[in-house]
């Protein structure tokens, strides 16, 4: 009997420090299969997105200005989730390179920073075009003229459209929530 209670003491500390790891990621959702997505507008039309306001955070594994923004997501999180904010974390893969290698970094920086939210793997180009082309040196020479993002870049998004282009980034929580504050008022109206 005294062997059955320990191992009950036991199954249930296990249970509560699992279930302890798995709430901190649990927000977290990575989205491998992109190749179906023409535009960041097909994104934005899939259900957990479309009637809310979405915060875009379009960044590189290589990017140190990127990576630390990420100190501030959490708060920015926070703050923004209760006013029915969702969040899109684009890692923009401009190498081309989808190996394991890659997404095992893209994947571990995300549960570092715990950067909750849909995380897509792909590569932008402006207004909102999905490129599944192998972003190289042939890429860049045929599309030389093309427009590209740099990164870090931050977007606002409502009902499936982008419509902020230059958000401002995680750093800047009081200028954001303003910005997030002003476009959930204008949807109110409308």
């Amino acid at each position: 009997m005294k062997h059955l209670f320990s191992l009950l003491i036991l199954v249930l500390f296990l249970n509560i420090v699992i279930g302890q790891k798995s709430n901190k990621i649990k927000n977290i959702h990575f989205v491998d299969s992109v190749s179906k997505y023409k535009t960041i507008d097909d994104i934005l039309l899939l259900p957990q997105f479309i009637n809310k306001t979405v915060y875009i955070d379009y960044w590189a594994t290589t990017c140190i200005p990127c990576i630390k923004e990420f100190a501030y997501s959490s708060k920015v999180n926070k703050r923004l989730s209760i006013k029915n904010v969702a969040f899109i974390y684009i890692c923009d893969n401009f190498h081309g390179s989808i190996n394991d290698v890659d997404r095992k970094k893209w994947k571990s920086l995300v549960y570092k920073y715990k950067l909750e939210g849909s995380h897509f793997y792909l590569y932008i180009i402006p207004p909102n075009k999905v490129v599944h082309d192998i972003i190289d040196m042939d890429y860049l020479v045929k599309h030389q003229n093309d427009k590209i993002y740099g990164v870090p870049s931050y977007f606002i998004a409502n009902k499936g459209k982008i419509i902020i282009y230059n958000a401002y980034r995680p750093s800047e929580l009081e200028k954001l929530e303003k910005q997030i504050d002003s476009i959930n008022s204008l949807q109110k109206i409308f």
